[in-house]
């Protein structure tokens, strides 16, 4: 689905009923994940949460998560890509979760496992319009800071920056070096997204020599994340900054905890049944990513010459 609000401002309480919470775990961070959609329910009951299989493994777990209330669980098919892709340490089948998902819904909000909510995602909406439709918790702004968080510059293999075409030791000096967290990820699926956010992630995401160039190993590398940094610099010269970015609003309304307590508030409701097939999937997919396809390449032409020049 496309919500063009580059065109026009799009109603917040319309946006908010098309919202859904997108996130995917395999079986050994199912605790963790529970707490997440436990919180979800609880703050926003609403609103749905779609939970992608990426290796659940054991029937219980499976019907589990299929029956808690407000979820759809799906299954990721890793036969569709790359090989590579089904390394789940690649995190190059979360790229293609939120295209699939955002094609689907149109507006969308990436969760990993350890986020636990506070306060309703509506509150952010009208910040994520603000900024062409993405937004996320930008950390810092300089390349070299190791406090509070260090920078993911200090986490990406040298050959992702010849991928995206930025010199190291420039984008090292940059005063716009944002660390955004790939982590709580809030996306409306404007044109500005498509061509600027969406196009070069996912290109990245499907060429292993960007995504997991040789040599990155986990804890040295940051694969989506790293992609993520590199793209906002590039893609969105100073669109943030600490005045805009509503670091607080977003720290309102979420933390991150690793601990699992919350997993035992999670709710079921037994009589639902909510794992999707992928006949069925295909097809919704398909129809919502064709209308959202026509409509974005007929907005693309004041934009497409100079997106994707250096992009691998």
């Amino acid at each position: 689905m496309f919500i063009d609000i580059d065109q026009s401002v799009p109603d917040i309480d319309a946006l908010y009923g098309q919202l859904v919470v997108v996130t995917a775990f395999s079986l050994n961070h199912m605790k963790e994940a529970m707490g997440m959609i436990a919180t979800a329910q609880k703050i926003m009951p609403q609103v749905k949460i779609i939970v992608y299989d990426i290796g659940l493994l054991e029937e219980e777990a499976i019907k589990k998560v299929s029956t808690l209330c407000n979820v759809e669980l799906r299954t990721f098919n890793f036969n569709k890509y790359p090989r590579y892709v089904s390394s789940l340490l690649t995190y190059a089948w979360k790229v293609i979760i939120i295209k699939e998902t955002l094609n689907e819904f149109g507006a969308i909000f990436w969760a990993d496992a350890s986020v636990r909510f506070t306060k309703s995602l509506k509150s952010l909406l009208p910040y994520a319009v603000e900024h062409h439709g993405y937004l996320s918790r930008i950390h810092s702004y300089r390349a070299l800071n190791v406090k509070p968080i260090t920078h993911n510059y200090y986490f990406t293999n040298d050959l992702m920056f010849k991928s995206f075409g930025i010199d190291k030791k420039e984008y090292s000096q940059s005063p716009y070096a944002p660390h955004p967290a790939a982590n709580r990820q809030l996306i409306i699926n404007s044109t500005t997204v498509q061509l600027k956010y969406m196009r070069p992630m996912y290109t990245c995401a499907l060429n292993k020599t960007c995504i997991s160039p040789k040599g990155a190993r986990y804890m040295h590398h940051r694969f989506d994340a790293s992609a993520l940094m590199l793209v906002i610099h590039k893609f969105f010269p100073n669109e943030f900054n600490r005045e805009n970015d509503h670091i607080q609003d977003f720290d309102n309304t979420m933390y991150v905890d690793r601990v699992s307590a919350h997993r035992f508030n999670a709710t079921y409701c037994p009589a639902q049944n909510t794992r999707v097939t992928e006949n069925k999937l295909a097809k919704a997919v398909s129809e919502t990513a064709t209308s959202a396809t026509a409509t974005a390449r007929s907005r693309a032409s004041a934009y497409s010459s100079t997106l994707v020049d250096a992009l691998i």
